[in-house]
């Protein structure tokens, strides 16, 4: 999804010719052993090969680095454990958009600079690609990421207290 939004922005918009995709992660999967080949393949059939950037497994430092001079972060996936995964985790508290598919578990994310779109739609990417590149957002400074993450710290704490006082309210009557 994300290589054929790749492949219809390139060449158009503000910075479209610049537009990388680099991807890190495991470049394995026993659930599909040929999967990673199969992408592979994909890039140099759309013609996007230099464009796409394999990196495989790499310190969690490294891709903070590597996020931090991004445009954005995408995360394309059509399952997940954990809303967004810890990219749009991370990428979330260093202030870089980030573009996620639209299943339940990532509706879970209530932040203001996370974007949704259909999974499996790379015309629905694209439209969200083209709308961060064509922005002119300023990136948060370092007091405005302190300011929001104390204010995540805060609801995720009283989401707990929350969960707490149900459960000991169902357990103690």
């Amino acid at each position: 999804t994300a290589f054929e939004a790749l492949k219809s922005i390139h060449g158009s918009g503000r910075s479209a010719a610049d537009v990388h995709i680099v991807c890190t992660g495991r470049t394995d999967d026993t659930r599909y052993p040929a999967y990673f080949e199969d992408l592979t393949k994909k890039v140099h059939r759309l013609g996007i090969g230099n464009r796409v950037h394999f990196l495989g497994h790499i310190p969690k430092q490294d891709q903070i680095q590597i996020m931090r001079r991004s445009v954005a972060v995408l995360q394309p996936t059509q399952f997940e454990g954990s809303p967004g995964g810890l990219s749009v985790s991370d990428a979330v508290a260093i202030g870089i958009p980030a573009i996620v598919s639209d299943i339940p578990v990532n509706r879970e994310i209530k932040e203001k600079n996370v974007f949704f779109f259909k999974p499996g739609d790379n015309v629905d990417l694209e439209k969200n690609m083209r709308a961060i590149l064509d922005s002119d957002s300023p990136c948060p400074d370092k007091e405005e990421l302190l300011r929001n993450g104390l204010d995540r710290q805060m609801r995720m704490g009283e989401r707990l207290l929350e969960a707490i006082c149900s459960i000991l309210e169902q357990s103690f009557p």
